[in-house]
């Protein structure tokens, strides 16, 4: 562009739904940024959650990357997007941001279903709660305790960006704020 090298610190929005396309599209950008040589990232993050099996995937992706990864949640962080921002050791939260904990749900699109894929669905479904349980656990201060008194996957729980500092799930409110030359992505949803 300007005959300099691309900038080490970069920034990356998703806004959608944790399924591909999107996240697809949120894969693509993030190796294009580690590929130029972009050696922290900041991900403006918010998505109202989406498929249980990407989520896992896009997690053990994220965990992955080799770069100083930040997640800045600038929106509602729901569902399987939760376990998703947690990836990143490095969280921060806009103070308008808002966590949303719910029981997880399964979409049949294909119609008519057996008891078999009921019951096999039921099972993926408990494992994904399972696993996201865990990874909040181990990346957060809350409990198995807090999980039992708040009943976070069996009610709709909204955490406030104070109530998320107490947790852990973040380490501060700020809002973001780009130099000039870190050339922002867009991720299309």
């Amino acid at each position: 562009m300007n005959g300099l090298p691309p900038p080490t610190d970069r920034y990356i929005t998703f806004f959608g739904a944790i399924s591909p396309p999107a996240t697809t599209n949120l894969r693509i950008g993030l190796c294009a940024l580690v590929n130029e040589g972009a050696k922290k990232i900041t991900i403006l993050f918010a998505s109202p959650g989406g498929s249980t099996d990407d989520g896992i995937a896009l997690y053990t992706f994220l965990t992955a990357l080799p770069v100083e990864l930040t997640m800045h949640a600038a929106g509602v962080v729901a569902s399987i997007a939760i376990p998703v921002f947690l990836a990143s050791s490095n969280r921060i939260a806009s103070k308008n941001a808002r966590f949303m904990f719910h029981e997880y749900t399964w979409t049949y699109a294909q119609g008519n279903v057996t008891q078999t894929t009921m019951a096999g669905n039921t099972l993926a479904l408990s494992e994904a709660v399972a696993w996201t349980k865990e990874i909040i656990i181990q990346r957060t201060k809350l409990t198995d305790g807090d999980f039992q008194t708040r009943r976070f996957f069996e009610q709709p729980v909204l955490m406030n960006p104070s109530d998320a500092v107490k947790a852990g799930l973040i380490s501060d409110i700020a809002e973001p704020a780009m130099a000039t030359a870190t050339r922002p992505m867009v991720i299309i949803t």
